[in-house]
C-alpha cells in the first residue's frame, strides 16, 4: 500500500512510525503484545482501525499501519496506538489531509513546465501571446508614438479646417467640390466599382478580347477601298455596267466571243412556244413505256381513231389520266 505526504483525504494509505518507551527508545515486539490501533476523524470518538500495527523486520521498533479510505476521510485524522508491552508509551499520530499529495503536485508542475517550453500550442505560446499583448498595451499608453497620440490627433480634428498633404488649409471651393463628389457617390455608382471585382474582371476581359478579335478580322476585310465601292454614287454605275462587261468563266477569264455569240443564239431560241413543243414531242416519243403518260395518251388516240372509223371499240376501255 502506498504512503503519501501530506496524507491524501479519503484514500487507502500506509503510515509508518516508531513506538517508544519512557526514555524515547524504540520498543520491539509491540505488534505481538495485544496492540490496539484506533482513529478519529475531525475530533470524533476514536474507533478501532481495521488493521493492527506491523513491526518492520527485524526487531526494529519501527511499525506501520495500513488505513482504508474511510479511515482517512476527514480534514484532520488522529491515530493512537496502545500495546501491553512493558514500558511503552501510547503513540499518537495527527495528520492534516489534502486533496492531493506532493507527488501529484510535482507531476502537475512538471506538465506545466513542459507546456511552458512548448511555444507552438502550449503555455509557452500563451506566454508569448501575453507578452505581445503587453507590448500593445504599452503602445496604447504611449502618448508620443502610440494610440494615445493618435487619439489626441483625431480629437483635435473636430472643428478644424480641412488640410491638404502639405498641411495647408484647403480652399473653400475645393471642400465644396469634395462634398458634392461625396454626395454623388451613390449605391449605383458603388456598384460600378463592384464590376471591377476579381470575380467579374476576368470574364469581362475575355468578352472584350473576343470582340476585339472579331473587330480586327472585320477590319481586315472592310478596307476603305471596299467600303468606297458601296458608296451610293458608285453602286448604280457598277450595276449599269454589268450588261456591257465581258462575260467571265469560273477562273475570271473573259469568255471567247464566238462562245458568247453561240450562247446568245441559243438563249434567243428558247421561246415559250419552242419549250412547249419540245415538251410535247418528248412526251410522245420518249415516254411511251407501260404506265407512262405518253403510253396512255397513245392508247386514247387509238381508241378515238377506232370510233371515227366505225370499228367496234374494245369491250372495256379504261382511260386513266
Amino acid at each position: 500500500m502506498a504512503s503519501y505526504f501530506p496524507m491524501v483525504k479519503n484514500a487507502n494509505q500506509r503510515v509508518v512510525f516508531p513506538i517508544l518507551d519512557a526514555d524515547g527508545d524504540p520498543v520491539t515486539g509491540a505488534a505481538a503484545d495485544t496492540p490496539d490501533s484506533e482513529y478519529s476523524l475531525d475530533g470524533a470518538t476514536f474507533v478501532d482501525c481495521s488493521d493492527e500495527i506491523h513491526e518492520i523486520a527485524t526487531a526494529s521498533g519501527i511499525y506501520y499501519l495500513d488505513l482504508l479510505a474511510g479511515e482517512t476521510n476527514g480534514d484532520c485524522v488522529a491515530i493512537q496506538i496502545k500495546t501491553a508491552t512493558a514500558g511503552t508509551k501510547t503513540t499518537v499520530l495527527v495528520f492534516y489531509t489534502s486533496a492531493q499529495s506532493l507527488n501529484t503536485t510535482d507531476t502537475a508542475v512538471d506538465g506545466i513546465q513542459t507546456d511552458l517550453s512548448n511555444v507552438t500550442d502550449g503555455l509557452g505560446a500563451l506566454k508569448a501571446l501575453l507578452d505581445t499583448i503587453s507590448g500593445y498595451t504599452d503602445l496604447i499608453d504611449d502618448a508620443t508614438d502610440g494610440l494615445a497620440a493618435i487619439k489626441a490627433e483625431v480629437e483635435g480634428l473636430a472643428g478644424s479646417a480641412m488640410r491638404g498633404t502639405d498641411s495647408a488649409a484647403l480652399a473653400s471651393a475645393w471642400t465644396s467640390t469634395l462634398a458634392t463628389a461625396l454626395e454623388n457617390y451613390t449605391a449605383v455608382r458603388a456598384g460600378y466599382l463592384d464590376e471591377l471585382a476579381a470575380a467579374n474582371l476576368p470574364a469581362d476581359v475575355d468578352t472584350l478580347l473576343t470582340r476585339i478579335t472579331a473587330a480586327v478580322a472585320l477590319a481586315s476585310i472592310c478596307t476603305e477601298t471596299r467600303l468606297a465601292e458601296l458608296d451610293a454614287a458608285n453602286l448604280p454605275t457598277d450595276v449599269t455596267a454589268i450588261p456591257t462587261t465581258a462575260m467571265r468563266g469560273t477562273d475570271n477569264a473573259a469568255l471567247a466571243s464566238d462562245w458568247t455569240s453561240a450562247l446568245a443564239t441559243a438563249l434567243s431560241a428558247l421561246t415559250l412556244a419552242a419549250i412547249a413543243d419540245g415538251v410535247w414531242d418528248e412526251l410522245q416519243a420518249g415516254h411511251v413505256g407501260a404506265g407512262s403518260l405518253g403510253k396512255q395518251v397513245s392508247d386514247i388516240e387509238g381508241y378515238v381513231d377506232e370510233l371515227e372509223s366505225g370499228d367496234k371499240p374494245p369491250k372495256k376501255a379504261e382511260f386513266d389520266l
